[in-house]
């Protein structure tokens, strides 16, 4: 309801006050009354105010324009929308949130933001609610047991009790010490879960150290609300009951942002009084103390987390030891292993599952990032970007891996040659498609001279390669064959099998641009089958895809879509909106020459909406564009405007998800050009690849259970239940 009386509304309150779940409940609620959805942006791993237009963009799929400021582009994208902003954790971001919430609200009449804070925003017209603590007793006020379970805070201490201690119930003897402690927690959810956590002491017990607590709590601040010092008292006391060792571990773990492994937190928590054998056993204990979150990650993989509140705790408990740059340093060396590890891996068959492991990680890669640069470790933060360039590529991040290497190279006016020449390489990948090709030609020569200064025949096959590609870019054609020839010789020359099949795609769709189909399907072919064992998905979606405007060029339109749907298949899996987009046009292309018109102009709104979120990347396929804007015309000359565009405005609503599945699966295809059912699967087609909670998840689907009902069931969260 208030909602409906203001666009800004801010839910306010102390940490662990349930704003988050206020929030997101009643955006549930409220998704069908904004019919350009409702989106969640978390803040709480957004560290500088700089980052909080390529945060929104993100989650929006909002891509950068080339000489806009991302926020206009934002401003300008949004203008028209009827949608709501959920912005979660902005009390440590309050100051840029309010001047760019301003912004948005003043240029986009129709938008509206719901936030959650420990303070309001301050704007003009802005609604404020604070989230009230749960209903709680009176302990001075006799009750049956009946009564004591209507109030929230007693219902949710005895649930998360029975959680930690399956025997744990509610009964005359405990009834009234259970009131008291509902009652000095103030109703408040983190503080009551945390008591709950307790439940291998007597009650009595219980209340005692928080009685303890609170007095000492007592002559703190006195500017704070009760339910802010109640909450620290509550995280002082359960804090105070931990281990010497676990109060270190506690402390170092604030360092992470979005979660951690065991590995890392092996990294980053030992040493100094804590050996690495120790921390699994220490982790373990902070979980069972309900200090610390336990997830199961996508993949089956463990992960752990700290909530908000209970992080910026911790890190107050990091800071009070003196020791938190030396335990940043070791998070920022572990990611950069990390990433140096996992670097060689996205140039090899399992590129698609180390890209997932990144993007798993991303909040942690820029935390590292961050504090490398704050540190004046400009050599290792280039190190860093020379090991992700390929994942900032295939998974759109190219917005940001640009303004990290930019910064490294502001900084980094002294790098050793070879280093340069790096983030000269790297800053080119981020460049691609979204900058003038006379400024991408001016970085990659310049990285070409210092390859070939320094002797890194390697780099400067990747060097040459950019070049080549700038060169056809620009239509001379000639030189870009010397090039890509030089190129791959190069990675021939010194095993670099992956850069050689970028190449040879390109060099196919060189000649393919010049209607030479013969040698074009030549080398896509060859790139085809070396990208796939190297297992470049990049070059393969190009491969593909060349290889399917060949056979168009020939008049085999079966064989195009085949190839089309593979390539969209192998882009999807990898993440790679750009190539996804260009193999969605390449099927709406065919849909033209069968005469599915409706189909066309739905597959190309998809497409369009796609190829935005990617970015808007124009990656090296002339030769495609020109087929696009024929089959485009096509489509204008054979189907009447309001077909044609009720069809693309149908394409450009559709999710990712509804896309794939319209063009990938056989269809029963309507008049309307909506999606229909795909074709169900034999048992013997049935994917055998599924990891043991995939399977878990698909019985429980089977079954007719939600999303919620799954994650409960299992004890997982919505988001792994829905991917």
């Amino acid at each position: 309801r208030a909602l409906l009386m203001t666009r800004l509304l801010t839910l306010t309150g102390g940490g662990g006050s349930g704003k988050t779940r206020l929030a997101l409940e009643a955006a549930r609620d409220l998704v069908g009354t904004y019919p350009d959805g409702v989106w969640l942006i978390e803040l709480a791993a957004v560290f500088e105010g700089e980052l909080l237009p390529p945060t929104l963009a993100e989650a929006l799929g909002v891509p950068e324009r080339p000489g806009q400021l991302l926020a206009n582009t934002l401003v300008d994208t949004l203008r028209t929308k009827r949608m709501l902003l959920v912005l979660d954790n902005c009390e440590h971001l309050v100051e840029h949130v309010a001047r760019f919430v301003d912004i948005l609200l003043d240029s986009c009449p129709h938008l509206s933001v719901l936030a959650t804070s420990r303070e309001v925003l301050g704007l003009a017209g802005e609604g404020s609610r604070l989230v009230s603590p749960l209903s709680k007793p009176d302990p001075r006020q006799q009750v049956t047991l009946e009564q004591l379970e209507r109030y929230e805070s007693v219902r949710l201490f005895v649930e998360r009790a029975r959680y930690r201690n399956p025997s744990f119930m509610l009964a005359p003897q405990n009834a009234q010490t259970v009131a008291e402690i509902c009652e000095r927690l103030e109703g408040i959810p983190l503080a009551i879960e945390l008591a709950a956590a307790r439940v291998g002491l007597s009650v009595e017990q219980i209340a005692t150290r928080l009685d303890d607590s609170l007095g000492l709590l007592s002559a703190g601040s006195r500017t704070a609300s009760p339910r802010q010092r109640t909450l620290r008292g509550a995280l002082d006391w359960s804090y105070d009951l931990l281990s010497e060792p676990e109060r270190v571990l506690f402390g170092r773990l604030s360092v992470f942002a979005g979660g951690w492994t065991l590995e890392a937190a092996e990294g980053a928590g030992a040493g100094a009084g804590i050996e690495k054998q120790e921390v699994l056993d220490l982790l373990l204990r902070l979980v069972d103390k309900s200090l610390v979150v336990i997830e199961t990650s996508d993949d089956g993989e463990l992960r752990y987390g700290l909530l908000e509140p209970v992080r910026q705790y911790a890190q107050e408990k990091l800071e009070d030891s003196g020791e938190a740059e030396a335990v940043r340093r070791l998070h920022a060396r572990f990611f950069l292993d990390f990433a140096e590890w996992a670097g060689p891996k996205l140039k090899g068959p399992e590129q698609v599952e180390w890209l997932a492991h990144l993007e798993e990680d991303n909040d942690n890669l820029r935390a590292a990032m961050a504090w490398l640069l704050e540190a004046g470790e400009v050599e290792a933060a280039v190190r860093l970007a020379w090991a992700l360039w390929i994942f900032w590529l295939i998974r759109g991040h190219q917005g940001e891996g640009r303004r990290w290497i930019e910064a490294a190279l502001a900084k980094g006016e002294n790098l050793p040659a070879y280093l340069r020449a790096r983030a000269l390489i790297v800053q080119a990948s981020t460049y691609y498609g979204l900058a003038g090709f006379e400024q991408l030609g001016q970085i990659c020569d310049e990285a070409a001279t210092l390859f070939r200064r320094v002797g890194d025949k390697a780099g400067l096959g990747f060097a040459v390669s950019v070049q080549a590609t700038v060169r056809m870019q620009q239509g001379n054609a000639e030189l870009a064959i010397e090039l890509f020839e030089k190129a791959i010789e190069l990675g021939r020359e010194t095993g670099e099998k992956w850069g050689v099949s970028g190449a040879l795609a390109h060099l196919g769709s060189v000649y393919l641009g010049q209607g030479y189909y013969e040698p074009a399907a030549r080398y896509l072919e060859e790139a085809l089958a070396l990208s796939r064992e190297v297992g470049n998905r990049l070059s393969e979606s190009a491969a593909l895809y060349g290889l399917a405007l060949a056979e168009q060029g020939r008049g085999d339109q079966e064989r195009a879509e085949e190839l089309y749907t593979e390539g969209l298949s192998s882009s999807a899996e990898a993440g790679d909106r750009a190539n996804m987009t260009y193999c969605l046009e390449g099927l709406a292309q065919v849909a033209v020459a069968q005469g599915e018109m409706e189909r066309a102009a739905l597959l190309f709104g998809a497409a369009e909406a796609s190829l935005e979120a990617a970015g808007g990347a124009l990656y090296a396929y002339g030769q495609g564009r020109s087929v696009r804007e024929q089959a485009v015309n096509a489509i204008r000359s054979r189907l009447d405007e309001a077909a044609s565009s009720a069809a693309w405005a149908k394409g450009r609503a559709m999710s990712p998800a509804e896309t794939l599945e319209y063009a990938l699966f056989k269809q029963e295809r309507t008049s309307s050009g909506a999606p229909a059912t795909p074709e169900k699967p034999s048992a013997s087609t049935a994917p055998s690849n599924l990891t043991r909670r995939e399977r878990e998840v698909a019985s429980l689907v089977a079954r007719g259970l939600t999303n919620r009902q799954i994650a409960s069931e299992l004890s997982i969260s919505e988001h792994t239940v829905a991917n």
